[in-house]
């Protein structure tokens, strides 16, 4: 929550209770901080969670970027939470209900030029072939390419 530029976060999957989710986005995108959300397989996740993301992208075109990671030979399962380039969480954890209070996890922050690494190979993600933008409604249903 004291991010002042830029956070970044990869998303295997938000399940059908996003509130906790959509809550640390909106508090992001109100203090005018640049998100950035890798969700795995845009076309797999839950209605509620595409509508939802993209609602937000209305309503904060400039501050929220979407991409799906959209490989054919596997998944995005890496949970990565960076803020302003200087702190990541890295760890087990979804960000969904049971991810946050009910199982266990693990995750360990790591700050400065680890962090910057950490987001570093997060962007160096989204400009692969294996990301793509989700850049409005036209992509609510889009299969995987």
């Amino acid at each position: 929550m004291k991010a002042e530029h830029e956070a970044i976060l990869t998303l295997y999957t938000a399940g059908e209770v996003i509130s906790p989710l959509r809550e640390l986005i909106e508090v992001l995108l109100k203090k005018g901080i640049l998100t950035v959300v890798i969700v795995n397989r845009w076309s797999s996740q839950p209605e509620i969670l595409r509508r939802t993301l993209l609602s937000m992208k209305r309503a904060y075109p400039d501050l929220l970027r979407i991409f799906s990671f959209e490989s054919g030979e596997g998944d995005l399962h890496a949970k990565a939470f960076v803020v302003d380039r200087s702190k990541a969480v890295v760890g087990s954890s979804n960000i969904t209900l049971s991810g946050m209070h009910y199982n266990y996890e693990i995750a360990v922050l790591v700050e400065g030029r680890e962090a910057e690494e950490v987001a570093r190979l997060l962007y160096a993600l989204i400009r692969s072939p294996l990301c793509r933008e989700i850049l409005g409604p036209r992509d609510v249903s889009a299969k995987s390419q």
